[in-house]
């Protein structure tokens, strides 16, 4: 495709657009590459062993990825303001949750709403919302949007310094 089409796609969907991208971006605080940056610090404030930090997280992300079924699905069901909302305020309690974990139970409970609304959710609404409004474009509309990830993965790593 001719890169004047992506111009025009952006020029009349930009908005959608940065919101699928800020999603997609936004999913880097429950991908593993993220969380892996911090494994380190959290297994040595909690004194794990490099067993017990992999359980743990093996815990949080299989438990996600059995309600999310269920919690993808609301999609469907809730207007996409509201999904959106919801699920961008529980990836800011998820990043606080976090922040406070005091032992094994706290960052199983972290794990599990990381990886739930940020590496699931977040790029599901992206993904979906560009799937459904821009049916035609789609596809271009998803290399965008998508990119947002790439972007976090190349970018917010190097913020923890």
């Amino acid at each position: 495709m001719p890169l004047y089409s992506y111009i025009n796609l952006f020029k009349s969907h930009s908005n959608l657009l940065w919101f699928g991208f800020l999603l997609s971006f936004s999913s880097s605080f429950g991908q593993t590459y993220f969380i892996g940056v911090f494994g380190p610090s959290i297994q040595a404030d909690l004194g794990l062993s490099h067993t017990l930090w992999g359980t743990i997280y093996l815990i949080g992300t299989l438990c996600s990825a059995a309600v999310l079924p269920w919690t993808g699905g609301l999609i469907d069901r809730l207007s996409l303001f509201a999904y959106t909302l919801i699920v961008g305020l529980c990836l800011i309690v998820a990043c606080l949750v976090l922040s406070l974990i005091s032992g094994a139970i706290s960052l199983i409970l972290a794990i599990f709403l990381l990886r739930q609304f940020g590496q699931a959710l977040a790029p599901h609404i992206a993904v979906t919302t560009m799937a459904r409004s821009l049916y035609k474009e789609r596809a271009r509309a998803l290399a965008i949007v998508t990119m947002g990830s790439a972007v976090g993965e190349a970018v917010l790593p190097f913020l923890q310094l």
